[in-house]
């Protein structure tokens, strides 16, 4: 087994934990807020480039 392989699984679910917890906060914010909405849509297309 390659020694990164545990490593790289880590990763790939420390990101799948954090596009979870975007997608709820992005729920949980109220709508028309604006510039958290935007700030918010970044983090979740950030993760989302990370994750593919």
């Amino acid at each position: 087994m390659n020694a990164n392989e545990p490593i790289v699984s880590r990763i790939q679910e420390s990101q799948l934990q954090l596009a979870r917890a975007a997608r709820h906060l992005m729920a949980e914010t109220p709508g028309g807020a604006g510039a958290l909405d935007a700030m918010i849509a970044v983090l979740i297309c950030d993760i989302g480039i990370a994750t593919t």
